[in-house]
Parts: C-alpha cells; structure tokens; sequence
C-alpha cells in the first residue's frame, strides 16, 4: 500500500494518506514516511509523521485512559478549531 484516502462519515472532506521509504524490518516492510493531507476543507492541513526506529513483538504497556473525560470529535470538528 503507498497511497490510502480515507473520506469520514458525514463530512465534506478527505483525508489522503501517503506511506514511503519502506524500510525492511524481520521480512516486514514497514514505512518510515507518513504523510498526511486533507482536501475539500475551508483550509489545507497536512503533516508528516518520521519513524526512525521500528521494532516488533516487545511487550507494550497501555495504560488505563478515564475516556469519561474526554469529548469525542470529528475530523471537521477537529479541523475547525
């Protein structure tokens, strides 16, 4: 995969989602460049995400969230602020 567009339920936007310099990690292709841009949106927004070390099969510890205390939001809702 090297490209995804992700349109969310009920909003007037889409998000496109690029993947590359995949780096071969234990047999696993993974990408170290993610980049991200909306489109149909009142302003442009985009960003990159780098990933610099990847590793797999190590145990992660999740740490319990209270979801009580926060709102859930759209991506416009998101957008917008």
């Amino acid at each position: 995969i090297h490209k995804v567009s992700l349109k969310p339920k009920g909003e007037n936007m889409v998000v496109n989602v690029t993947y590359n310099n995949f780096l071969n990690t234990n047999n696993v292709f993974f990408p170290r460049l993610i980049s991200m841009k909306t489109e149909n949106t009142k302003a442009e927004y985009s960003f990159v995400v780098s990933i610099e070390k990847v590793t797999f099969d190590t145990p992660v510890d999740l740490s319990y969230t209270d979801r009580n205390k926060y709102t859930r939001i759209t991506f416009g809702q998101l957008l917008n602020k």
